[in-house]
């Protein structure tokens, strides 16, 4: 009986004091209904955007690597401007900076107008990408790591192992850190200035067939030569150099033919098979049941002999 006051109690007072929390609100109804409207519509308005920027981020990705399928510098720059902002867009102006490196630096030996010009462009798409991947150190690296090698491509050894040098001040222990510290060290020295000096100067021939190219003949001088920039990606393994061993003859032999031919001073010792006689053959004389052979003396008599005996018989009385 006590227990069931004592929660009859307890019930009025918690109904007192919602119900004078409810007056103490009352007046504030409108702006409380307000305010929760408010987070509603910014509910929705975020769940709508966040929908929206997933969507764009989807559609910005198919576009970069249909794009990047077709190997096409100016899709990918289309990719880029279309979807500025998004992630994909730096990967495609990245994309096609590595496109136009390698054009330039394959025209280098055939046309430097148009090679130039290819790393121009190139240099561009870099320089867009580090400015814009600020968050993203991987993008960033790569970005730096392409205008290092169309400096180096361009001939220009000072900004060239600058960019080098920040690729691998700021990751060291990746791929594409320690090559760019190899190439770092690589272009450093005299010779090597003087080399990119004089290769820079060379100016490849303009045939009339329109096929550009040309063997430079590079000076007695130099003593070390650096190598071609590495267009590979870093971390593939590189094919290993074959030495070239001369053969003891000649490289190209005609095909000998299984079959030893025969001497032809030999043949004059061997009979013709030709000339053996046809035991089947009726001209053959030496063939006895060929009735024409004269030295067959047992199947045809001699005229004279008959005419000799007639003689005979007619001189008896």
């Amino acid at each position: 009986m006590k227990s069931q006051q004592r929660h009859e109690m307890q019930t009025n007072v918690l109904a007192d004091r919602l119900g004078k929390w409810l007056q103490g609100i009352k007046p504030y109804a409108s702006q409380i209904a307000l305010g929760t409207a408010i987070v509603v519509v910014v509910a929705v308005v975020a769940i709508y955007l966040n929908n929206q920027r997933i969507a764009r981020t989807a559609a910005g990705w198919s576009d970069y690597f249909q794009a990047f399928s077709m190997r096409d510098p100016q899709a990918l720059s289309e990719v880029a401007r279309l979807h500025s902002g998004n992630p994909a867009a730096l990967w495609a102006e990245q994309a096609a900076g590595d496109l136009m490196l390698a054009t330039g630096a394959g025209q280098m030996f055939i046309d430097r107008e148009e090679a130039e010009q290819a790393l121009r462009t190139a240099e561009r798409h870099f320089l867009a990408v580090e400015q814009a991947a600020g968050r993203q150190p991987m993008l960033l690296t790569r970005a730096r790591y392409g205008l290092a090698q169309t400096y180096e491509t361009l001939s220009d050894t000072e900004k060239a192992r600058n960019y080098y040098e920040k690729v691998f001040q700021s990751d060291p222990e990746s791929a594409l850190g320690r090559v760019a510290k190899e190439r770092f060290d690589q272009l450093a020295g005299s010779e090597t200035e003087r080399w990119y000096a004089w290769f820079d100067r060379q100016e490849p021939p303009q045939p009339e067939d329109g096929i550009g190219g040309f063997d430079p003949q590079v000076p007695d001088d130099f003593d070390l030569l650096p190598r071609y920039p590495d267009l590979s990606f870093p971390g593939s393994p590189a094919p290993e150099a074959v030495p070239f061993v001369p053969a003891d003859g000649p490289l190209f032999e005609d095909p000998v033919d299984p079959v030893d031919p025969v001497d032809p001073v030999d043949q004059s010792d061997e009979s013709d098979p030709s000339d053996e006689s046809d035991p089947s053959d009726p001209s053959d004389p030496s063939d006895p049941s060929d009735p024409s052979d004269p030295s067959d003396e047992s199947d045809e008599s001699d005229p004279s002999d008959e005419s000799d005996e007639s003689d005979t018989t007619e001189s008896t009385p």
